[in-house]
């Protein structure tokens, strides 16, 4: 499986896509908010080319369901984003991988904190449906509305 992680680096206008299968394990994050250049670290793992797009495409570019840390590499700044999946399993069980928000991040701590947030939210509204509480449409709606408020507080990833 992995801890995959996207590095977005800026060349010209544009942002080149890469992926790395470890990329977004904690141990990387944390030499990566430790070192005294954050980007040594990465430079240590395998990053396989995947396409390119424009800076305000980056978001729709992620997989929320499987990529645990994006990367926004500049010539002069490295930007640590964490992808908070909001999807829930449709009537037929498919899942919407690109439903999500990109969160910046400042340290493993912070990583931490949202990911047990977000899983916290998710328990709870899966548990109320489960309990015949309320609907899956309901609960979508509800997760709807955290990512909705997630997203006004998120910085914008323009570049």
């Amino acid at each position: 499986m992995g801890e995959r992680a996207l590095a977005a680096v800026r060349q010209g206008s544009s942002l080149f896509l890469y992926r790395s299968q470890w990329g977004g394990l904690d141990s990387v994050l944390e030499a990566v908010f430790s070192a005294p250049d954050p980007c040594g670290p990465l430079f240590e793992l395998e990053w396989e080319p995947q396409t390119t797009c424009e800076p305000h495409q980056l978001e729709a570019s992620v997989n929320f369901l499987t990529t645990a840390v994006v990367y926004v590499i500049e010539e002069t700044a490295l930007t640590v984003y964490l992808p908070l999946w909001f999807g829930l399993p449709d009537r037929a069980g498919t899942l919407d991988e690109t439903r999500g928000v990109l969160v910046g991040v400042d340290s493993a701590t912070r990583v931490r904190v949202c990911r047990t947030a977000l899983e916290r939210c998710k328990e709870e509204v899966l548990d109320g449906i489960w309990a015949g509480t309320y609907s899956t449409e309901h609960g979508q709606r509800l997760l709807a509305r955290v990512e909705r408020l997630v997203r006004v507080t998120t910085p914008t990833v323009d570049l």
